[in-house]
C-alpha cells in the first residue's frame, strides 16, 4: 500500500499561535515549546521529501555549474584539489539560494511536491528485503509522528496545569471541581493487593519543613508544583483528572479540549506503537468500540494485527489534537491572564 504523502507532509499543520493572546510571560514559553516541538516533529516527518528535493535539484544544479566553470571538460573528473572547486561549489550554492529566494507559484510549488511524492510513493511500494527496506523506513517515520504529537500535547498539558496553578492559586489549587457524569475513564484493572489506608476525600498529607524552608516559606506561587504530586500526567485519565479539578464547570472551555475524543485516538494510538509494537490488543480494541475518532482512523483493526498507519491516519490523528491543544492553551491563558494576577 502506498502512502498519500500529501497528508503526511501537513500532518502537524495547525492554524498558528495568537501569541497577542498569550500576555503570561510562562505561559507563552509553554507555548513556544509546543510550537518548536510541533516543527521538530514536522521537520523529521518531512525529511525524505526534502532530500528528494534536494537531490533532484542538486543534479541540475551540478550539472549547470560545471558547464559554465570547465565548459567542454565538464564531463572529466573533478576534486576538491581542482584550483576551480570552490568557483564550482559557490555555483551550485547561488543556483540554491536564488531558488529559495524566488517567489513560487502555487502551481510551481504543486508540481514539483507531485514529482517529489510520487518518487516516494514508489520507494515506499518497492519489495523489500534485508538491505533495502523502505515500507518499514516510512512506516517509522509515520509512528514516530503519533507518537511525537502525543509527547509534545502531555508535556503542553501538564507544564500548563502546573503553570496555572502557581500563577493563580486563589481559583484553581482548591481543586473543588467535579467530573462530569460522562466523562470517560478506563476500566481499572482489579489490583492483586489493597493498601491499608487508601487515599480518600479526607486524606491527611504533612508537608516537609525543608520544602518549605526551599521555597522561603511562601507558597503562593507554587500550588501548582506541589498539587502535582496527586496526579499522574502520563497518563491521559490523570491528565483528565487534574483538569476538571482544577478547573469547575464555568471552565467549559478548558474541560472540551482535555476531554475532546480525538485526545483519546492518539493516546491509545500511541500506546500501541510504543507498547505493543504497533499492534491492536485488547485494550486499544475497547476503546476502539466506544471511540468514534478511533474507528474512524482504523475501520478495519483487529486485535493482535498490525495496525495500519498510513499519511491520511497520521492526519486524522494529530490535527485534531494540536487544535485541541491550541485551544488549552488558549482558555487556560484567558483565565491566569497576565503575570502576577490571582495570587
Amino acid at each position: 500500500m502506498t502512502t498519500d504523502y500529501q497528508d503526511l507532509f501537513f500532518a502537524t499543520a495547525y492554524r498558528p499561535i495568537p501569541w497577542e493572546n498569550l500576555p503570561h510571560e510562562g505561559i507563552r514559553a509553554i507555548g513556544e515549546s509546543f510550537d518548536a516541538n510541533l516543527r521538530r516533529i514536522r521537520m523529521a516527518a518531512t525529511l525524505p521529501h526534502i532530500i528528494r528535493t534536494i537531490t533532484r535539484h542538486s543534479a541540475q544544479y551540478s550539472a549547470d555549474a560545471a558547464h559554465e566553470v570547465w565548459g567542454d571538460d565538464a564531463r572529466k573528473p573533478h576534486g576538491p584539489s581542482d584550483p576551480k572547486w570552490q568557483e564550482f561549489v559557490g555555483k551550485i550554492n547561488t543556483r540554491f539560494e536564488a531558488r529559495a529566494n524566488a517567489p513560487a507559484t502555487t502551481k510551481d510549488a504543486e508540481e514539483a511536491f507531485d514529482l517529489d511524492i510520487g518518487f516516494l510513493n514508489l520507494l515506499e511500494s518497492l519489495p523489500s528485503n534485508d538491505s533495502l527496506n523502505c515500507s518499514d523506513g516510512f512506516r517509522a517515520i509515520k509512528a514516530g509522528a503519533v507518537a511525537g504529537i502525543w509527547t509534545a500535547f502531555e508535556i503542553l498539558a501538564s507544564d500548563l496545569w502546573v503553570e496555572a496553578l502557581n500563577s493563580h492559586p486563589a481559583e484553581l489549587a482548591d481543586l473543588a471541581g467535579k467530573n462530569p457524569k460522562a466523562m470517560p475513564r478506563d476500566r481499572e484493572p482489579l489490583p492483586a493487593t489493597a493498601t491499608r489506608n487508601p487515599r480518600g476525600p479526607n486524606e491527611e498529607r504533612l508537608l516537609r519543613v525543608d520544602y518549605l524552608r526551599l521555597h522561603g516559606y511562601n507558597l503562593s506561587r507554587s500550588m501548582g508544583t506541589i498539587l502535582s504530586e496527586k496526579y499522574n500526567f502520563q497518563t491521559l485519565d490523570g491528565m483528565r483528572e487534574a483538569y476538571v479539578r482544577a478547573f469547575c464547570e464555568s471552565h467549559s472551555g478548558v474541560r472540551e479540549a482535555i476531554l475532546h475524543p480525538s485526545v483519546k485516538a492518539l493516546a491509545e494510538t500511541r500506546h500501541a506503537i510504543t507498547h505493543k509494537a504497533g499492534k491492536a490488543d485488547p485494550k486499544f480494541m475497547m476503546a476502539h468500540g466506544h471511540c468514534a475518532e478511533l474507528s474512524s482512523a482504523f475501520p478495519n483493526a483487529e486485535s493482535g494485527k498490525l495496525l495500519d498507519i498510513s499519511g491520511e491516519v497520521v492526519a486524522k490523528l494529530t490535527k485534531p489534537v494540536v487544535e485541541q491543544a491550541i485551544k488549552l492553551l488558549l482558555e487556560v491563558s484567558a483565565i491566569v491572564g497576565p503575570d502576577n494576577e490571582g495570587i
